[in-house]
């Protein structure tokens, strides 16, 4: 009776191991009201905890890691300008490695899941370094950017140049419905709809693994 009472006690433990190692790693619980918010809507919260910004889907009430803000010997990384559009964040992330060239990287996590739904080189040649200057999303992940005399816009291979001129004011986007964003060149406001960007290549980011 003993053995057999101990055969089972192995057995569950053996199926206890084998599903821990098979199951998705679990996110962290929304944070309590003390915690500093950067970002937030009715449906999501963006906050800082350390080094790491994390992204509260309240519903679920699960974290996962947005962006990092950090400076170390081996180069920086700064997380910006984040907007919440439903369950997604989109942010400005910029990366400065040991030399002084920085980079920016505009991405969309989506919160449900804890995957990056797209990142993209906020500039383009000839200026692939130029930061990002204003962003926006809508509901089903899209977003769009300005950098400096630009407006550029998400696609599902990468990212395109919508419009271009010196007289571009970048910090004029703004998103009109759930379709469309606008912005003001020379004193006059241009619209343009969202690339389509599905189906989504859903892959997660190196550094954007759940918050734990």
């Amino acid at each position: 009776m003993k053995r057999s009472i101990l055969s089972l006690v192995v057995a569950a433990m053996a199926l206890a191991s084998l599903w821990s190692a098979s199951a998705p790693a679990a996110a962290g619980k929304c944070p309590s009201g003390d915690a500093p918010v950067i970002i937030s809507t009715d449906a999501v919260k963006v906050f800082r905890s350390g080094e790491n910004y994390l992204g509260c889907l309240r519903r679920s009430r699960t974290r996962h890691r947005v962006g990092q803000r950090y400076s170390d010997l081996g180069g920086s990384s700064r997380a910006r300008l984040f907007q919440i559009a439903g369950r997604f964040v989109a942010f400005a992330e910029d990366k400065t490695g040991r030399g002084d060239d920085t980079n920016t990287q505009v991405s969309v996590v989506d919160l449900r899941t804890g995957r990056a739904r797209g990142h993209y080189t906020a500039g383009a040649s000839p200026f692939p370094l130029a930061p990002a200057r204003d962003l926006v999303i809508n509901e089903q992940g899209q977003q769009a950017w300005t950098i400096d005399g630009a407006v550029r816009a998400a696609t599902r291979y990468g990212s395109r140049l919508i419009a271009s001129s010196p007289e571009l004011d970048a910090l004029s986007l703004r998103r009109r419905g759930s379709s469309e964003f606008c912005w003001t060149t020379a004193g006059t406001e241009r619209c343009e709809a969202f690339p389509t960007q599905q189906p989504w290549p859903a892959r997660p980011h190196p550094n954007y693994e759940p918050a734990r």
